[in-house]
């Protein structure tokens, strides 16, 4: 095992022993008054950042410089027929409550709520299929799309695509982590806010507000919410018929 391996290893090892230590105690809130939980979560959360931030690293890395799976998985994604989804007016809650004692970061607190008008949003995520009508209709370089920050943006960096796309030729290729694959036109595509805010303004729409997500996600028919998006957690199984 190489030693950068062993070392992660014994480190892992000491802090499973420790924590099954310390979860099996009783073990007093730290001087800074936040309790174990709330540390190891801390903890948690922030590894995850750095894996997330870890793997778009890695996915920028020229193919060259990767080793790749011996057997890449076969992806089979079916095509979607598009559609959007009314949304009644409603009540939507922003941040999280301090006395509820969920886990959240300073700048998620404290819980909100707005008034959402009615509105309509797209049932699926935008796919590479529609985003390449409008690279095809010239949305690059249509200025009346793009606000001045992001045309700026997309003038000094020279983008005419998605950072993952790859044009030879009259095919168009995509980027995954370890290949080139002919651009899979059902998946959603992966492009930059300024991007996506472009073609909202080509097809005639607009990327949703926090407030509206969230109401979309958590909404119900008679303007209240529920407390997960797919509904309350019992033994019951209850759709929302759209």
């Amino acid at each position: 095992m190489p030693p950068c391996r062993e070392y992660v290893r014994k480190i892992r090892s000491v802090l499973d022993q420790k924590l099954e230590e310390a979860l099996g105690d009783s073990v007093p809130p730290a001087p800074d008054g936040f309790p174990l939980s709330t540390l190891l979560t801390v903890a948690i959360e922030h590894r995850l950042m750095h894996a997330e931030t870890l793997a778009y690293m890695l996915h920028q890395l020229p193919l060259s410089k990767k080793v790749p799976q011996a057997k890449s998985p076969s992806v089979v994604t079916p095509s979607i027929v598009q559609r959007t989804i009314e949304i009644p007016s409603g009540v939507a809650t922003l941040g999280l409550s301090r006395a509820s004692g969920a886990f959240g970061w300073d700048n998620e607190y404290e819980s909100h709520t707005v008034n959402v008008p009615e509105f309509a949003i797209d049932a699926y995520k935008v796919t590479n299929l529609q985003y390449l009508e409008f690279v095809a209709a010239g949305g690059y370089e249509a200025r009346a799309f793009w606000s001045d920050d992001d045309w700026n943006w997309r003038s000094g960096q020279g983008i005419t695509q998605p950072a993952f796309w790859k044009r030879e030729g009259n095919q168009w290729f995509y980027r995954t982590m370890f290949n080139d694959v002919p651009l899979p036109l059902h998946w959603p595509v992966y492009v930059s806010q300024a991007e996506a805010k472009a073609y909202a303004n080509w097809a005639g729409k607009s990327l949703p507000t926090e407030a509206e997500w969230q109401r979309a996600a958590y909404g119900t028919p008679d303007g209240k919410e529920r407390e997960f998006p797919w509904g309350p957690v019992t033994t019951e199984c209850r759709v929302w018929q759209l």
